[in-house]
């Protein structure tokens, strides 16, 4: 479909009715371009297509906004809301008042300031052995921190002793570079 085209639809909808096609190939194409979703949803709801509930149900996926999808549709045809709202129950009204009430009021989640910082460098002290790992010392072996390494297989030494000689010969290796 032609941009032209496109601009030219979305200042006239109703012209979207002979449409259906190529607006069902735009939307498999660029399944998150939701202004095609919303012209497909019109073009089916002007048609009286029996497919307009499910092309709804994916078309609400697709859609950045279902807000927006709401808005269009329900607004520019409002015999559509007839059609797809349940008769008039109490429990459906209460829910059509509430959604209608939360589209409204738009609430939005209040975002937490606080100005702490913890001070997470006392809890790692170098002569801690909760950290030393052989991954650790190679980490400060590549680094240049032969000290810190060799601390770290001294400390592997005493943690597994039964890998003793490959610690002692990591260490002999950092102590000739």
């Amino acid at each position: 479909m032609h941009p032209e085209k496109l601009t030219e639809l979305l200042h006239h909808p109703e012209q979207t009715e002979t449409l259906s096609d190529d607006l069902e190939q735009l939307t498999a194409t660029y399944p998150w371009f939701h202004v095609a979703h919303q012209l497909l949803l019109q073009c089916m709801s002007r048609n009286g297509n029996p497919l307009l509930n499910r092309q709804l149900e994916k078309s609400s996926l697709c859609v950045h906004s279902r807000d927006v999808l709401y808005r269009y549709l329900y607004h520019t045809d409002e015999w559509l809301r007839e059609t797809y709202l349940a008769p008039n129950t109490p429990n459906n009204i209460n829910q059509n008042q509430l959604i209608d009430k939360f589209l409204k009021t738009n609430p939005k989640i209040a975002r937490c300031d606080t100005d702490y910082q913890a001070d997470l460098s006392a809890g790692l002290q170098d002569d801690q052995t909760n950290f030393a790992t052989e991954t650790l010392a190679k980490i400060y072996a590549e680094q240049g921190h032969k000290q810190k390494a060799i601390k770290i297989y001294q400390q592997l030494i005493l943690k597994y002793p039964e890998k003793h000689t490959y610690f002692a010969t990591q260490i002999e290796h950092l102590k000739k570079t």
